[in-house]
């Protein structure tokens, strides 16, 4: 079942947005989708987990952001029961941003026990995210 903010599902019925998997909340089923993380979920998500989470914190019309899309993606995949992986769109969710002092994107912080553990921030390769996730998790 998918979640899709206000905004978009006014937007879907004006025609004005496509349906996008990242508007999808990853189902315990799907393995191929990272989470969606909202100011509605977040705490009990990430500050709740009682695993690592990764945090992706993106914006959709940031360019880098998009090529680190499927980055993200194949490590949901990856670090399935390890790190929990998320997106956390910028836009929608500025209370959680600020809180976390998101002022770059693509922006990625690690939480580990409740707490930001690590942050990166930029455009990496697929390997140097993860080496630095498993480093930041303590795995």
């Amino acid at each position: 079942m998918s979640q899709v903010s206000e905004a978009d599902r006014m937007a879907l019925s004006a025609g004005r947005l496509l349906p996008h998997p990242r508007h999808h909340v990853r189902c315990r089923k799907e393995k191929e989708m990272e989470y969606k993380f909202t100011t509605d979920n977040f705490e009990t998500e990430v500050l709740g987990s009682d695993i690592p989470v990764l945090v992706d914190f993106y914006a959709d019309w940031c360019n880098p952001c998009r090529m680190m899309a499927p980055v993200v993606a194949k490590l949901a995949d990856e670090m399935d029961g390890r790190v929990k992986v998320g997106k956390c769109n910028t836009e929608e969710n500025m209370q959680v941003a600020q809180k976390y002092r998101v002022s770059s994107i693509p922006c990625f912080i690690v939480f580990k026990d409740g707490k930001p553990a690590e942050t990166f921030v930029g455009a990496m390769s697929g390997s140097e995210l993860k080496r630095k996730v498993e480093q930041a998790a303590g795995l």
